[in-house]
């Protein structure tokens, strides 16, 4: 027989796949059988972010939150878990219409990126803050969220084209959000800086 830890890798790669080809039985099925080689916080973290990526795919919304929480309440993880499945509980919140609890989540994950370097992935984070407090009916605070990413997003030649799309992402949010609130002036303006930004905005509507 294979190690453990082997066998675990390949049914979380064979779950992975299957989860991504929205075969969800087959994906939890191959989980629960990976649940007992689980044997470091780690191993089991990363489970739990399956879990709950696999049924947030299915929109089981309520059963995704059950897994993402049971990876988080095994405390001594690494941040990386952490974040992702604070994003997970976040995104799934979105999905609910919790809105004020969903920028909450995303804050606390936004901040975590920030401060171990990931600016790219703070400024993804912030796009769904903002569009969860802009649906919460917090506009100013949507807006300051936007505008506090696209100021924080620093230039890197090695990611170039990633960072001039989270701008023009976060520009065009703010014009969208301008032009509710009947300002036809800043939307226009937001909208020549996204030309700017050399490509077109890709503003989805959920995570």
């Amino acid at each position: 027989d294979a190690p453990p830890k082997q066998r675990l890798a390949g049914l979380l790669g064979m779950a992975g796949i299957a989860s991504g080809r929205g075969e969800i039985d087959k994906a939890l099925s191959l989980l629960a059988d990976a649940q007992p080689l689980a044997q470091s916080q780690e191993e089991r973290a990363h489970l739990a972010l399956m879990r709950g990526n696999t049924h947030y795919r299915a929109e089981q919304f309520e059963q995704a939150v059950h897994a993402y929480d049971a990876g988080l309440a095994l405390g001594d993880v690494a941040i990386g878990w952490v974040v992702q499945l604070t994003v997970g509980l976040a995104n799934t919140g979105f999905r609910l219409a919790q809105y004020d609890g969903a920028a909450a989540l995303y804050e606390a994950a936004r901040q975590i990126a920030a401060k171990i370097g990931s600016e790219i992935g703070a400024a993804e984070l912030a796009a769904w803050q903002g569009e969860s407090l802009r649906r919460a009916g917090k506009r100013e605070e949507a807006a300051n969220v936007w505008s506090g990413a696209l100021q924080a997003l620093a230039d890197d030649p090695a990611f170039e084209a990633d960072i001039q799309q989270l701008r023009a992402n976060l520009l065009e949010r703010l014009a969208r959000l301008r032009s509710e609130q009947g300002d036809a002036g800043q939307a226009s303006t937001l909208r020549e800086q996204v030309k700017h930004c050399g490509c077109a905005p890709v503003v989805l509507e959920r995570p």
